[in-house]
């Protein structure tokens, strides 16, 4: 059964309703290609039933695999070497020096999707800056999708995800062979903590983060979406603390953050928190 006109307008209000995806009408062929799995995992005969079961219920186990199946879940370790340089060279010391006092840092991957940016980061923090070893350190990974929060949580990865952008150096040091896949070094996996979250929902009580990736995510969001998760993400931040987003997103100017560069790469600060880090 084929999807009607009427089928993926309404598919996308309720995907935008209920997940903050704003899906461009160009882009409706998506629940065909998509949503074809999904009806077969739930014994229906096609996208058109999986949305006439989606009318009558609208929340549930087939409600979150649709939103799974059209949430992009595309990343790899250590994606856009260009912030990761910046992170090692600038951003990372300008937060150590601050945070020397405390001894502590909070990162928080906010779209954390398979777990590999956050991994990632704690991969680098641990292999450059060995004096944090020493330190608290914490991080926080959320994504709305939960199978991807499984495969995170998991850190078993692929072949072809592990020789996606992860140094051969640093697949020596922290990842185990697990068959004929790889999975991440258990110290690295036990340093993480993954939680379910829609970023345009009520959030959970966070700490204050000190670095925050809200990278490749904000492209999904309508304009006022996209302002209103900024805003909040700002008053997360700590005296001094970093937000990061995608190279090619930009921050809308309404959302009290602060741009500067720190090797070469954009970070953001909340205004009225700055600390004369940058």
């Amino acid at each position: 059964m084929s999807l009607q006109t009427h089928d993926t307008a309404w598919l996308r209000d309720w995907l935008k309703r209920h997940s903050a995806n704003d899906l461009a009408p160009e882009k409706d062929y998506l629940f065909t290609t998509r949503l074809g799995a999904v009806a077969r995992d739930h014994d229906l005969r096609g996208p058109a039933d999986v949305v006439a079961r989606l009318r009558t219920h609208p929340r549930g186990p087939l409600a979150e695999a649709v939103i799974d199946a059209m949430t992009t879940n595309e990343t790899s370790f250590f994606r856009d070497q260009t912030f990761f340089r910046a992170l090692e060279s600038d951003i990372l010391p300008a937060l150590i020096e601050a945070r020397r006092a405390e001894r502590s840092l909070t990162v928080w991957s906010a779209a954390c999707s398979t777990g590999q940016e956050v991994y990632s980061v704690a991969m680098l923090m641990r292999e450059r800056f060995p004096e944090l070893d020493r330190w608290k350190l914490r991080f926080i990974a959320t994504d709305l999708s939960r199978h991807a929060l499984n495969r995170a949580r998991e850190a078993r990865y692929t072949r072809l995800e592990v020789g996606r952008g992860l140094p051969e150096s640093m697949r020596a040091r922290y990842l185990r062979p697990a068959g004929a896949d790889w999975t991440v070094d258990p110290h690295i996996q036990r340093s993480v903590e993954f939680h379910q979250l829609n970023l345009d929902r009520v959030w959970p009580a966070l700490p204050s983060v000190d670095l925050l990736l809200i990278r490749n995510v904000l492209i999904y969001f309508d304009p006022e979406t996209r302002v209103r998760v900024l805003t909040r993400c700002g008053r997360q931040l700590s005296r001094g603390g970093m937000l990061v987003v995608g190279a090619q997103e930009r921050i809308p100017a309404d959302c009290n953050l602060s741009r500067k560069l720190l090797g070469g790469y954009p970070v953001h600060q909340a205004r009225g928190l700055l600390d004369g880090l940058l």
